[in-house]
């Protein structure tokens, strides 16, 4: 992802914004519950989350539907990607070279 950070101004307050695209609702949450939840993701079970997906897709019955479900499925794994990348420490990046000599 590596995605620049952007931020909104809510009340006169920046929040960071971590939603892949705006052209879809918007929510604010509290940090700490978004962390929580994203503490939570690693245990996510792959094999669970493509078997709905593919049940989600068999019940479509229009190409409008089945668009809609490939982009929220998109939104949501795009989402919580960033999510990931906004808490992982990340390591310091060296920007020159000094010689403390």
């Amino acid at each position: 992802m590596n995605k620049e950070q952007r931020f909104v101004d809510v009340n006169g307050e920046q929040v960071l914004d971590l939603t892949p695209d705006y052209d879809r609702a918007l929510a604010l949450v509290d940090l700490e519950v978004l962390k929580r939840l994203a503490s939570l993701l690693p245990s996510a079970n792959l094999h669970r989350i493509k078997r709905d997906f593919i049940e989600s897709v068999r019940d479509t019955e229009n190409i409008e539907q089945f668009t809609a479900i490939l982009s929220e499925e998109l939104a949501f794994h795009t989402t919580v990607n960033v999510i990931k990348e906004v808490n992982e420490p990340r390591s310091p990046e060296v920007i020159g070279h000094m010689d403390i000599d």
